[in-house]
């Protein structure tokens, strides 16, 4: 466990430092950036390795904590999801919020989306189980 965390916490200041080096080197405007943070990268790969092997050695005995991890797959696949219909109106919603309300607004809005999200997917996995 300690390698995997030292393996992460590298992965991380990496990516870290690639980063400030691209933007203080190169055009910001530049596809680099989206490259660097993209889930295709190696060090993203990598850290991720690292992140899941911190939490495969972990075992939880909490009914609800179990209830709720088990439930994230599907808040992903909802999330990657946002070619479906329903997903592009939420999309255009949060956008016009975005761009016609103030930040606070638009910051409440995307935390009760979020927290709505992740309260009715463990719920209804109880409901269908």
């Amino acid at each position: 466990m300690v390698y995997s965390l030292f393996g992460y916490i590298m992965c991380c200041l990496l990516l870290y430092v690639s980063f400030v080096l691209l933007y203080k080197f190169n055009n910001p405007n530049s596809g680099l950036y989206f490259y660097l943070l993209s889930y295709n990268n190696p060090l993203v790969i990598v850290g991720s390795f690292f992140l899941f092997s911190i939490f495969k050695s972990f075992s939880f005995k909490n009914k609800f904590l179990n209830l709720f991890a088990s439930s994230m797959l599907s808040v992903y696949l909802i999330h990657s999801g946002a070619d479906l219909l329903f997903f592009k109106s939420v999309n255009e919603i949060i956008n016009n919020v975005y761009l016609n309300c103030s930040l606070s607004m638009f910051v409440l809005f995307v935390l009760i989306y979020v927290v709505t999200l992740f309260i009715i997917t463990p719920l209804l996995r109880l409901i269908l189980e």
